[in-house]
């Protein structure tokens, strides 16, 4: 996303958002007048809203009531425009007493982590216990059975073998099966296990039509792996977001409510793949378009481990407040499982 926005819609755009945060369905232009200190008409600033509405940012369910942001305009506010508050000393203190009161148990420590930060944000709190040390592929061997069937073997790096029999749409030569190892094995070499199905469908589209095919035939046989257990996963703060007013009606409280009950789904959104060590706030996210997940990884044991500490709740979220909250928490949390 690039930033394409004058500075004085920015400064609209920012208060607007922070109205939004603090419970105001629609914002009218006499209120952004007063958020923002721009001295401005009410029709100028009507001007300004309409045009951030033009470009996407705003959008509105009564042109009478006002307008409010859309998921492009918070994202644009959190990669540009917010200004993250600092934590109090007291919340500090707070959260280092959750994280150090249960020392002697991983599973209490994590559990009292997120019950504060579910009460600190007013939002879903999820955090994944370290990971163990999840294998990965060492090399990837190919042999033909027969004119349409190849043996695939994962070959991990804790000597695991996993093998399987591909049935190919047309009989591949040995130079071809020979070009196809190297690819992998150059491509994949070191790619936890329970990642690769997702890399085989997603890492190879500048090769031939031939091999891509070979590769997304794998990647569609390979059973999908789990990277966390649900035991290791630790969920609070269900019942802020049922106060909140998106979630008011019956069908998005059903949703929410199935979506809870299956923790492995918020797992998987949770420890998406993203560089490890940055906070990635995911706005409009795959739950739902009305939800945003900020998270952080952390590094665990000899650097090799990881876990996630994550909040997960409504696009009208107080980022200013959250990210800070996670930022500091997964610092906090990585320095003490290395």
């Amino acid at each position: 996303m690039e930033r394409t926005l004058t500075r004085k819609e920015e400064i609209v755009l920012s208060g607007i958002v922070r109205e939004s945060v603090t419970g105001a369905p629609q914002v009218t232009s006499q209120r952004t007048i007063r958020s923002t200190g721009l001295a401005l008409s009410p029709s100028s600033m009507r001007n300004i809203m309409r045009s951030l509405q033009d470009k996407g940012f705003l959008t509105t369910d009564n042109p009478y009531t006002g307008k409010h942001p859309t998921n492009l305009g918070y994202r644009y506010y959190v990669r540009y425009l917010f200004r993250p508050l600092y934590l109090t000393e007291n919340e500090k203190r707070q959260i280092r007493n959750a994280v150090f009161r249960h020392l002697t148990s991983v599973s209490q420590l994590l559990d009292g982590t997120t019950e504060l930060l579910a009460t600190l944000s007013n939002q879903i709190a999820l955090v994944a216990a370290p990971l163990e040390n999840s294998a990965k592929l060492h090399r990837i061997e190919l042999f033909k059975l027969s004119s349409k069937k190849v043996l695939l073997l994962l070959i991990a790096d804790n000597s695991s073998v996993n093998q399987y029999i591909l049935k190919m749409e047309t009989e591949p030569s040995d130079g071809t099966l020979r070009l196809l190892v190297n690819i992998l094995n150059e491509r994949l070499f070191g790619v936890p296990l329970h990642k690769l199905k997702n890399c085989l469908l997603t890492r190879f589209e500048d090769i031939s039509l031939l091999e891509r095919r070979f590769c997304r035939t794998v990647g569609r046989m390979l059973p999908k792996r789990k990277a966390i257990s649900s035991e290791n996963i630790y969920i609070k703060g269900a019942e802020n977001l049922l106060t909140k007013p998106e979630f008011k009606k019956p069908d998005r409280i059903r949703r929410l409510l199935s979506l809870i009950e299956t923790r492995d789904k918020l797992a998987e959104l949770a420890l998406s793949d993203h560089p490890r060590g940055e906070i990635v706030a995911e706005i409009g996210c795959g739950i739902s378009d009305s939800m945003s997940v900020i998270r952080k990884h952390f590094k665990g044991q000899k650097n090799k481990e990881y876990g996630v500490v994550s909040i997960i709740g409504t696009v009208r979220m107080d980022y200013r407040r959250v990210i800070p909250l996670i930022k500091y928490t997964g610092e906090l949390l990585g320095n003490l499982f290395q």
